[in-house]
């Protein structure tokens, strides 16, 4: 009996067995069960994952008052999981500039009378102790007194703008109601931690510390982001061994998340990872 082995598992194969499997959470049938007599190990080898990422999607809806009619705006908002707060507000703003075309008004030239409302990032306060803040600029139709404000059903959006998803409503409804200019949220925007990281964790290990747990991790590798469908690639000239759990392998289940602990959301391509299994007694 040989005293090792080398598998390659990929996220597209065993689709008839495991219709399941998608690129960051998938398990591979082997063509022929491992049979381990003794004590083994494993460990990664290679790996080769996509670069491009799955946009983050949100949907905001505004209304507009203006003689007794009141259409709806609705906006499809994408941003990239690794956008900066300036960066995902200018999509914002392109995606509701663009979409009060949609609006149709008697008498109202949308392209050149209506001002969409538009979201700012403000910085205040002095030099030592500067906070970062969002300001929601209303909207303006000619002869209305009130401001259009975009209107975010979406909470876990809403915290991350800086607001109170308790008083978010009721200060948009004062501010229409008084007219004012503009909303400021009480917080610094925080779009949530950027992920660094890819944990490869697979079921064919015993469970080995990591920080304050125990994980079944074969290898942590940087995780790269590039809007093209690019393909990230490392080999490992000192692979980390880690002991199997069985002696007996037949399926090899692979699950690829970030350091928050929440699957990788590739948008396309799929993941190539070599193993090797060697005897160590």
């Amino acid at each position: 009996m040989s005293s090792e082995y080398f598998v390659d598992v990929v996220s597209n194969a065993s689709m008839e067995t495991y219709p399941d499997n998608t690129i960051s959470k998938f398990t591979n049938r082997l063509a022929t069960p491992l049979h381990l007599d003794g004590e083994w190990s494993v460990a990664v080898q290679e790996v080769f994952y996509p670069l491009s990422h799955k946009p983050i999607k949100r949907s905001i809806n505004y209304f507009i008052s203006y003689r007794g009619r009141r259409p709806t705006v609705s906006i499809d908002f994408d941003y990239q999981e690794n956008d900066d707060v300036e960066g995902m507000l200018k999509k914002l703003n392109k995606s509701i500039a663009d979409s009060h075309l949609q609006i149709g008004l008697s008498g109202i030239n949308v392209q050149k009378d209506f001002k969409p409302p538009e979201l700012v990032l403000i910085t205040e306060g002095e030099p030592t102790k500067q906070k970062k803040k969002v300001v929601i600029k209303a909207g303006r139709i000619p002869d209305v007194d009130k401001g259009v404000y975009p209107i975010f059903s979406d909470h876990t959006f809403i915290r991350a703008l800086g607001f109170d998803n308790n008083t978010f409503a009721s200060e948009m409804q004062r501010a229409v109601a008084e007219s004012e200019e503009e909303i400021k949220a009480p917080n610094q925007p925080d779009l949530g931690p950027k992920s660094h990281l890819m944990f490869i964790y697979s079921d064919i290990i015993h469970a080995h510390l990591l920080g304050d747990i125990s994980a079944r991790v074969l290898r942590v590798v940087p995780l790269n982001r590039e809007p093209s469908d690019k393909l990230g690639h490392m080999t490992f000239t000192s692979p980390y061994y880690y002991p199997v759990r069985s002696n007996k392998i037949e399926d090899v289940s692979i699950v690829l998340c970030d350091e928050t602990g929440n699957q990788i959301r590739f948008k396309t391509g799929r993941v190539f990872l070599s193993l090797h299994f060697k005897k160590t007694v």
